[in-house]
């Protein structure tokens, strides 16, 4: 039992860490576009 919580602990912030990296990969696509396009 103490096993599976450590596992879901490590799963629940894996998912953090995948989704901060996905939005800060958006936000520097975003700034980059908006970028291109004012320039």
């Amino acid at each position: 039992m103490n096993s599976t919580n450590q596992a879901q602990k490590r799963l629940k912030l894996l998912q953090i860490h995948f989704a901060v990296d996905i939005a800060l990969f958006d936000c520097c696509v975003g700034v980059q576009c908006f970028a291109y396009a004012c320039y």
